[in-house]
């Protein structure tokens, strides 16, 4: 009798930054997850990443952040969307609400700016969406947007719009946005729920995943994904 010897889990490389942004194929209309902790680098990813995307609107949740005005320097910040849309010229965008005199207002106001322009961009198309604090924003004890992110994940590929999901954990996100990622960077984590989620997304093996997850020594270090296949999966350093 014969037996067939388990196939090993394989041990990513790992890869520069500055090779790995080089080598990125991230086409218009497809989507991008990044999940981690406060302070693993997530806002300082993205801003690297869109730069291959023109008219970005980054959706802030946050009622006060100095990160987002040290990283985003330069851009435009609108705190509703405009009738029409913004002006052409303006492609680098903070959509950004202004705080109001409690938490329950913000709030309000939040899902109805964030509402508004999610409709109109899924009418106009040919936008990069990036979603600031994704929990906060799907959770339908906060924001409550989860339907219409969901739905702009699925139907926005064809009008040429990509996503970008910024979540510290993976509670309450659609199952859509893990089918509909095409490269997604995840650092360490050690809950197994988590690990579940974020290593069940179709084309990669979780066992895999989860392992080179529990391998990743600096907290900066970010496990690179293409569910599709179209690239190697690889461990990657913000700071490298």
């Amino acid at each position: 009798m014969t037996t067939t010897r388990e196939t090993l889990p394989t041990i990513y490389q790992r890869d520069r930054w500055a090779n790995h942004f080089a080598n990125l194929q991230w086409q218009q209309g497809e989507h991008v997850l990044i999940s981690g902790p406060t302070g693993s680098g997530k806002t300082t990813m993205v801003r690297r990443l869109i730069e291959k995307r023109s008219h970005v609107v980054v959706f802030v949740s946050k009622l006060y952040d100095p990160t987002f005005k040290n990283e985003f320097k330069g851009w435009t910040r609108l705190e509703e969307w405009p009738k029409g849309g913004p002006k052409p010229y303006l492609n680098r965008i903070l959509l950004w609400p202004r705080q109001q005199k409690t938490l329950r207002d913000s709030v309000s106001l939040q899902r109805e700016v964030f509402r508004d322009a999610i409709n109109a961009i899924s009418v106009q198309g040919k936008r990069c969406i990036v979603i600031d604090e994704s929990l906060m924003m799907n959770d339908p004890r906060i924001i409550g947007l989860g339907t219409e992110i969901g739905l702009m994940h699925y139907y926005g590929r064809s009008s040429g719009i990509s996503m970008v999901d910024l979540m510290q954990r993976p509670a309450w996100i659609p199952n859509v946005i893990y089918s509909s990622v095409t490269h997604a960077y995840i650092t360490k984590t050690r809950d197994r729920n988590d690990l579940k989620r974020l290593s069940d997304m179709g084309g990669v093996d979780n066992r895999e995943v989860g392992l080179n997850l529990m391998r990743l020594p600096r907290r900066q270090d970010y496990v690179y994904l293409n569910p599709l296949g179209d690239a190697p999966s690889s461990v990657v350093n913000t700071r490298k």
